[in-house]
């Protein structure tokens, strides 16, 4: 097992954590720059073209849905990645926050779990529509937990070139207060979750919790249920990467664990994860043979080295080309970054 790290400052005696308690107001804004989220085009824009309104995505305006996972834990759908909740008595505990403008509407969704607070957010990586809320929870006494990658990610401004987009650097009350490198352990209520990171495969900051008690996985976006995932080549993900990352989850968890997926799902199985690291696998090792044949990006696009799988994965954020056109960019940065 892994080196499990204390973390500073928010651990207590017997390493049970206790935090401030404080609840989300009823008038959190709803607004929040774009350019301080990460949240690509993943869903059909929706714009009233008469009223001069930006476009929004389906994680604008899709309704928050709360479903019970196992043990205390459930998951909370709608407004960005999949959201881990886990009541205790001294609050509540989410495993990321969605994208901002949506905060009062997950704090809403909640309730039908717990009307206790929310006073932890463990962050799975940096993107926005899984950081949206930190400022306006940690503002509402809540403390935020995640890899010290994350942080340093959010503490700077990014550039995503698969989307040429650029994200700006989060104000500092929406940064970590406590993060670790390797591996630690949480104590919230009855449960233990086991926080664990793994090289650079989504981003360079990635982590997955285990609920050891509920036996539950929350993967955050090392896994993509059913549908092609997106892969920040930008801040060193690569799907070789997302493989390993697989493999490591495969051996955390059994047949019997429930999962949550950062996007898809919302609730998916071992085979499950099993079918999207065979998928990559073969992708990425297709992919890498056209590379190192020198064949071009249009080339190696125009070969269809997903076709096999576009019946199942092809239906979501990604068609079967983009999807190809990510993992070939993704690669070739990879081997350039050493």
């Amino acid at each position: 097992m892994n080196r499990r790290e204390v973390l500073g400052g928010m651990i207590g005696v017997a390493g049970t954590m206790t935090l401030m308690r404080s609840s989300l107001s009823a008038s959190i804004p709803q607004g929040m720059s774009d350019s301080s989220y990460f949240m690509p085009n993943f869903a059909l824009p929706l714009q009233d073209k008469s009223k001069g309104e930006p476009p929004k995505t389906g994680f604008d305006v899709d309704p928050v849905k709360i479903t019970p996972v196992a043990g205390h834990v459930h998951v909370l759908t709608g407004p960005g990645g999949n959201i881990g909740v886990l009541p205790g008595k001294d609050g509540v505990l989410l495993v990321d926050n969605g994208v901002p403008g949506r905060t009062k509407d997950i704090a809403d969704g909640v309730t039908s779990a717990s009307q206790q607070p929310i006073t932890i957010v463990v962050n799975t990586h940096w993107h926005g529509d899984h950081t949206g809320g930190n400022e306006y929870i940690a503002k509402a006494g809540g403390r935020i937990i995640a890899h010290q990658n994350c942080r340093q990610r959010l503490a700077h401004d990014q550039f995503i070139d698969f989307f040429q987009r650029k994200v700006a650097a989060s104000p500092m009350g929406a940064l970590p207060v406590a993060t670790f490198n390797d591996q630690a352990t949480l104590y919230h209520g009855d449960e233990s979750l086991v926080m664990t990171s793994v090289a650079p495969a989504h981003t360079d900051g990635d982590i997955f919790i285990h609920f050891q008690n509920a036996n539950v996985l929350h993967a955050g976006d090392l896994f993509f249920a059913n549908i092609y995932p997106f892969i920040d080549y930008s801040t060193r993900g690569w799907i070789g990467g997302m493989v390993q990352a697989a493999d490591k989850m495969l051996a955390t968890i059994d047949a019997q664990t429930k999962i949550i997926p950062g996007h898809g799902g919302p609730i998916a199985i071992r085979d499950d994860l099993k079918a999207a690291r065979d998928m990559m696998a073969t992708v990425g090792e297709r992919i890498g043979m056209s590379i190192k044949a020198g064949h071009s990006l249009e080339e190696t696009v125009a070969s269809k080295p997903t076709k096999e799988f576009d019946s199942k994965f092809g239906k979501g954020f990604f068609g079967p080309d983009k999807f190809a056109e990510l993992v070939y960019k993704g690669l070739v940065a990879h081997s350039k970054s050493g």
